[in-house]
């Protein structure tokens, strides 16, 4: 045999042994438990392990076990998890992973010490009968449940819907600062909110006076509503639907 025919010999053999290696490397990772890194808050991180959601510190360290359907990131030092198996009600842990708070229905990430929290039927794409109120982080409703959607607080105000679907803005208290008028509204950023008229995206401020007027086409809503792509784009089209 030849040197050409004994590398060739020798080329084919390798490649055999390597793709059964690399079987067998595949058949012990699927036996294996299956984790990952889904997120993080500041010293916790999210996993799921086996389908099932805990938390570990930045060494590795299982803080929470993974034992829950889903949870939420934590968020001022809270996460949202569901406490019965059905996932039928939700509730906060600490970082301990402590029920410290029960809902009866949904609920949301706290923003500025406050929490959305839903009662009643819900229902695919927001349907069914349900109101959103809020509650303090030690689960005290202080605005009652009235609104038929709310958004997190931002810069001291929500942005709030009533049962004939506009939009307004309450404060911390639950008093309508900027009366129910808009077709959709969402958070204040950098004293500027985007809302919704007429079939178009514009700008107010927390007085509600309309700073930028309506004029941008309803489609791609989030990049339409980040104030700051509007004011660094002085190019920005005014008539541009997505």
């Amino acid at each position: 045999m030849n040197y050409l025919s004994r590398s060739i010999l020798l080329l084919i053999c390798l490649t055999v042994l390597f793709a059964c290696d690399s079987a067998q490397m595949q058949e012990k990772q699927s036996n294996e438990t299956h984790s990952e890194v889904l997120g993080q808050s500041k010293n916790l991180f999210l996993i799921r392990v086996n389908k099932k959601y805990g938390f570990i510190d930045r060494t590795g360290k299982i803080v929470i076990k993974p034992q829950f359907e889903f949870a939420n990131d934590f968020v001022e030092g809270l996460a949202l998890v569901p406490i019965t198996n059905d996932e039928t009600k939700l509730g906060y842990i600490d970082k301990t992973g402590k029920i410290v708070i029960s809902l009866q229905s949904g609920g949301s990430d706290y923003s500025e010490g406050l929490a959305a929290i839903g009662v009643g039927e819900f229902t695919m794409h927001g349907g069914g009968d349900h109101k959103f109120g809020f509650i303090d982080k030690t689960g005290n409703q202080v605005i009652e449940t009235s609104f038929r959607e709310a958004r997190p607080f931002s810069e001291g105000l929500s942005a709030v819907m009533n049962d004939e679907g506009k939009w307004g803005y309450i404060d911390k208290t639950g008093k309508v600062l900027i009366p129910f008028q808009f077709e959709d509204a969402f958070s204040f950023s950098e004293n500027l909110a985007c809302v919704l008229t007429n079939g178009l995206f514009g700008f107010i401020d927390k007085s509600g006076k309309v700073v930028i007027q309506p004029r941008f086409k309803r489609g791609n809503y989030r990049k339409i509503c980040d104030w700051r792509s509007v004011r660094g784009n002085s190019a920005l089209r005014t008539d541009f639907d997505y």
